[in-house]
């Protein structure tokens, strides 16, 4: 439409343009006033065309806003309303989240409380226990005379247990010796039955004299005397100068056939069993150093 008003406002001024001047006025000229008109008409048309488009583009123009504007206000309505649906529903979530966490934590509370009365009531039981074992340790202890005997007797037994720990090869060790020692004492023993030694000063003249003495007992009746080397007091063919070996002085010695030493060994064994009691070697050396780190086996 715009268009067709610029059409018509050219036609007018090609329409001037070609008039017939007024004289000799240059400003003047000479216009058909039916072809003004008509070219006026078409210009008005024209422009109420326009202002017709133009009112019809504002109508339109405002019915599109008013339009947008309830679109809008629906949208606005339509989220408003979805909004408060999800926050309806999540705060339903929420609380029954929250009551089931609640069911949760009573049912926690409810077993540690169990939990916790069976552990008092162990606890209440070890105290009792305790309590018993302690009555049996001062009972114990009442039999002891005084405390410090008691710690010194813990004191012993611990100094006693890491001295056996710590010296318990040396200890084996000194305890084959000791019996290695005893039974050489023991073979000692035995030879000194077999071979005994008797010295004998001479008369006067620091002479000694070698004495031997028949075992065979019936020659000795017959004769009624020793051997002619024999030496003797005039009892049963013994020599005068046999006694014990811290008597003897040292000159003389004899060997096992100068006795009888059957009946000296039987005599020896009678009197050994009328005693009644064992001849036990006298411990010396590693024998009473382990009785003093370790104390007697028997006790």
């Amino acid at each position: 439409m715009p268009d067709r008003i610029e059409e018509i406002l050219k036609e007018i001024h090609v329409m001037f343009a070609k008039c017939e001047a007024y004289g000799n006025s240059p400003d003047l000229v000479i216009i058909s006033k039916s072809e003004l008109f008509e070219l006026l008409e078409k210009l008005n048309e024209g422009i109420d065309d326009v202002l017709d488009q133009y009112e019809a583009t504002t109508r339109s123009r405002e019915r599109a806003r008013i339009e947008q504007d309830k679109q809008a206000a629906e949208t606005v309505a339509r989220a408003k309303l979805e909004a408060d649906d999800v926050h309806a529903a999540a705060s339903l979530y929420t609380d029954t989240m929250l009551e089931d966490l609640k069911q949760i934590l009573e049912a926690t509370k409810s077993r540690v409380k169990d939990d916790m009365l069976d552990l008092l009531a162990n606890i209440e039981l070890q105290e009792e226990v305790l309590d018993r074992n302690k009555e049996s340790v001062k009972e114990g202890l009442a039999e002891l005379h005084d405390s410090e005997m008691y710690l010194n007797a813990l004191t012993q037994l611990r100094k006693k247990a890491e001295e056996k720990r710590k010296f318990g090869e040396q200890a084996e060790l000194l305890a084959r010796q000791e019996e290695n020692i005893f039974e050489e004492q023991d073979k000692e023993k035995q030879a000194q039955k077999l071979e005994i030694r008797i010295d004998k000063p001479g008369e006067n003249t620091g002479v000694t004299y070698s004495t031997r003495f028949n075992r065979n007992k019936k020659k000795k009746k017959k004769t009624g005397k020793g051997s002619s080397d024999a030496v003797h007091d005039g009892t049963d063919g013994e020599p005068e100068g046999l006694k014990a070996d811290s008597d003897h002085i040292p000159g003389t010695e004899y060997s096992a056939d100068d006795f009888d030493l059957d009946r000296e060994y039987e005599e020896w064994k009678a009197a050994e069993e009328s005693d009644g009691t064992e001849h036990k070697p006298e411990k010396k050396g590693f024998g009473k150093m382990l009785e003093s780190l370790f104390g007697k086996g028997d006790e």
